[in-house]
């Protein structure tokens, strides 16, 4: 009936009864009802939550079991199909292949239909990586073996391999061929399931992209309707309509329904592709916490940026209520007060973080002396045991605590309250439903509607952010002005009647303009007696405060209460210092190299010059009286990370960020620009980072304090941290999801603002910044977005260049 829904009630409820009467001892029985339960939760699209069950499956019958090859190779490959679900295809593959050598090891090369979906099972994974080539006859393979099992009966797996034919030939191009046998197999499958079932839908929708291919808009609309009423006659409550196909095919009847000039229906399609969107979302929230959910994050963003025109404008709520979702990183800081009450769920977390720490090692620093094909496997092997923990942690998470670490997002009427008369929010957007991306501004006030305006292409927009930064890096001697006027003509200039009485700006900016110095963009010029000449730049954030925003909605979340306890600070670093105070700690890799920061050529990091005179400065304000202050050893990775909720945070030191693109050679920065994981690839030096490698091999941090472990950090009512440091604002930017680096890392520690550099700055102008801004702070009721505007403002009326005060921003509450 294809009511999986249903069915994972009911096999929930079978494996709650064998588990009662089995105990906790291994079983056949419960192993397969787990199976049953992961197979339910597949074709939910629930596949985190599918992978701990086929893998706790797999466990249970290697103990009960462990002749019994193919119960084994199920689960292997059903977990390998989660895998392939969560868009990790090259981890999926090995699996996939390693089943069916166990499939054909009992059954040889005589016909079976587990050796046949073994062999389709990795033609699919071939496909979903392209290979088509590899794919298509594998495919073949699998569908002649099952024909010659089931002869001329209609057999839902002769169908099911026929439609996998069809699929790879229209995604190799060859749509005209694909579509008789999409038609052979919605046949066969009509004769197999006369009523309403998943394979059905899924035969009408995979014809609608055919004829979508085709320009036949008319058919096109006729499959996606019938497939998509399909799906909600079969799952009522909604589940079977967020799973991966109905977005598509959403997609494909609304961009069908604009061509045929039928807007108000595509209108429509379009509202329920976000509403959908939304509601896939809201389940993975609760697990953001656990890594595993990037990959869905940023499939459902990109449905942001390819959005027609109209539809943007149609949806924007919508828009801002995923993109609220996809800035958070979840509740994080509560579920670890969640954690600290429940310890069996922490030791969950503790060994996936193992996991994944022995995982990372294994893929940036193999064996020495291992063979290719031994590091290989060894790999594959941290990998696979990587996910499954990673999952195990999640699921269990769900469970317990979903309903609890749910986001609910403000409403945008509750942020035009909140910006009041003096207020306005621009929320900026990289577009991609044109020849050439784009950037657009939709624009919030107290009151009416949303303004969408016009910034630019990417490409010009793109050639005034290199020009700027090219004069930027060459420091003292550039001329930034004329360039940062013209971004100010790009960035606000669409917008400027919009702004008209307004002191307070909030920003969301997104893909490069994220990069922008916006304190420093230039709108004028005016009369001064403290600048040679007689005259000097204005600037815009001398007319209003400038503050970046996570989402659009998050102007209208209320801040956490604001911790009192003593703050910290650490300055004066020594990043030469081998013999470090305290235990020794293990923790994950964190070698890398710097794009646009402080290293020096010799590849080691130069000390901080200002340190002292900075630690006495700050050291004397009201905000650091009473401090913990590490500085030169003592300052730590060890240090850093065990802070528990400072009133302020300030650390004085280097960023680094490494692109993943980046190929300059060095060995650690070629090694860490080819990992996924962004978070790894910025950070901050600390203590000892010069000597990294000694540390390592003595069991201790290596002083690299990267933004992967920088969000693990507990700073919840942390009310400002500052990195007076160069470059700590980068990272990679993903669309619709911000800055992918310490930005994201401080705000998922629970601080409500962060301080931060877009470029290398210099100690002596950065000392005095700090210093005016704290001093900002202490006044009743100061705001840390306009302390550091005021800091700002007066060093630009001292006849400060943009150089020495621009490159810093506030993000936050």
């Amino acid at each position: 009936m294809g009511r999986w829904d249903d069915s994972l009630r009911v096999n929930m409820e079978c494996l709650g009864m064998y588990r009662k009467m089995r105990g906790k001892a291994p079983d056949a029985d419960v192993a397969r009802m787990l199976n049953n339960v992961g197979y339910a939760l597949q074709w939910l699209s629930r596949f985190g939550e599918a992978l701990v069950r086929h893998e706790e499956a797999k466990a249970m019958y290697e103990a009960v079991r462990p002749l019994s090859t193919t119960s084994i190779a199920t689960t292997i490959n059903n977990a390998a199909v989660c895998l392939d679900g969560l868009g990790r295809s090259e981890d999926a593959l090995p699996l996939y292949e390693q089943a069916l050598r166990m499939r054909r090891a009992v059954f040889g090369y005589m016909d079976h239909p587990d050796v046949a979906v073994g062999i389709n099972n990795v033609a699919a994974c071939l496909n979903s990586l392209q290979k088509f080539d590899l794919a298509l006859p594998a495919y073949q393979e699998s569908l002649r073996m099952y024909q010659r099992l089931y002869k001329d009966v209609a057999h839902p797996d002769v169908a099911r391999g026929i439609n996998n034919v069809a699929a790879c030939l229209n995604a190799d191009g060859w749509v005209t061929q694909a579509i008789p046998m999409y038609e052979d197999s919605l046949r066969m499958y009509r004769t197999v399931y006369p009523g309403d079932h998943p394979e059905v839908a899924a035969g009408l929708i995979n014809l609608g992209f055919c004829q979508w291919s085709l320009q036949h808009h008319e058919q096109a609309v006729d499959y996606f309707t019938k497939g998509q009423d399909m799906y909600r006659r079969l799952s009522p409550e909604g589940h079977l309509g967020s799973a991966a196909a109905m977005p598509r095919s959403l997609l494909g009847l609304a961009s069908s329904l604009t061509t045929l000039g039928r807007k108000a229906e595509a209108a429509a399609a379009y509202r329920e592709l976000m509403r959908t969107t939304n509601q896939r979302l809201e389940d993975l929230t609760a697990l953001a916490d656990t890594g595993l959910v990037t990959e869905s994050y940023g499939a459902l963003s990109r449905l942001i940026s390819d959005l027609p025109e109209s539809a943007f404008r149609d949806c924007y709520p919508n828009i801002a209520r995923l993109r609220y979702r996809l800035s958070r990183t979840g509740a994080t800081t509560e579920l670890q007060e969640l954690l600290d009450r429940d310890p069996a769920v922490k030791e969950l977390r503790s060994s996936a973080q193992t996991s994944a720490t022995l995982s990372q090692n294994l893929a940036l620093f193999p064996p020495a002396g291992a063979a290719p094909d031994e590091i290989k496997r060894l790999r594959d092997k941290a990998k696979a045991q990587a996910s499954f923990d990673l999952s195990r942690y999640a699921l269990v998470v769900k469970e317990k605590y979903g309903k609890r670490l749910r986001l609910d997002p403000p409403l945008l009427v509750e942020v035009q309250r909140k910006l009041g008369a003096s207020g306005v929010l621009v929320d900026i957007y990289r577009r991609t439903d044109r020849d050439r991306p784009y950037y657009v501004a939709v624009v919030t006030t107290s009151k009416g509607a949303q303004h969408f305006r016009l910034l630019g292409a990417e490409a010009e927009i793109g050639k005034e952010v290199k020009s700027l930064f090219g004069q930027l890096e060459r420091r003292a001697f550039g001329s930034p002005e004329a360039a940062l006027a013209r971004m100010d003509s790009r960035i606000m200039g669409p917008i400027q009647d919009l702004l008209v009485g307004k002191n307070r700006v909030f920003i969301v900016p997104d893909g490069i303009l994220a990069q922008v110095p916006l304190a420093g963009l230039i709108v004028g010029k005016a009369p001064s007696a403290k600048v040679p000449g007689g005259w000097r730049y204005t600037y815009r954030v001398e007319r209003m405060s400038l503050s970046l925003c996570p989402s659009p909605l998050d102007v209208a979340v209320p801040a956490d209460k604001g911790s009192y306890n003593p703050s910290v600070l650490a300055t004066n670093i020594d990043f030469d210092a081998s013999s470090l105070p305290g235990k020794g700690k293990v923790g994950r890799v964190q070698i890398a190299l710097v794009e646009r920061g402080g290293l020096a050529s010799s590849a080691s990091w130069p000390p901080l010059t200002t340190g002292r005179d900075e630690l006495r400065a700050l050291g004397a304000l009201p905000a650091f009286r009473g401090a913990k202050v590490y500085s030169g050893k003592n300052a730590t990775e060890e240090a850093l990370i065990e802070v528990r909720s400072p009133r302020y945070l300030h650390i004085s030191s280097h960023g680094f960020f490494t692109p993943k693109t980046d190929t300059k050679g060095t060995r650690y920065l070629d090694i860490l620009g080819k990992t996924d994981d962004s978070m790894l690839r910025s950070g901050i030096v600390l203590a000892g980072a010069n000597r990294a490698e000694e540390l390592r091999s003595a069991n201790r941090l290596d002083g690299w304090l990267t933004a992967a472990e920088v969000a693990g950090m507990r700073l919840r009512g942390t009310r400002l941290v500052v990195l007076s440091a160069c470059s700590t604002g980068l990272g990679d930017f993903s669309v619709g999801m911000g800055v992918m680096g310490l930005r994201r890392a401080f705000r998922t520690a629970g601080a409500r603002g962060v301080v931060m550099s877009m470029f290398e700055v210099p100690e002596a102008s950065t000392a005095l910044l700090m210093r005016k801004m704290y001093a900002g702070l202490a006044r009743p009721n100061a705001s840390p977005a306009e302390a550091l505007r005021a800091a700002q403002v007066a060093l630009a009326k001292e006849g400060y260049r943009p150089y020495y005060w621009s490159a810093f921003l506030y993000e936050g509450s």
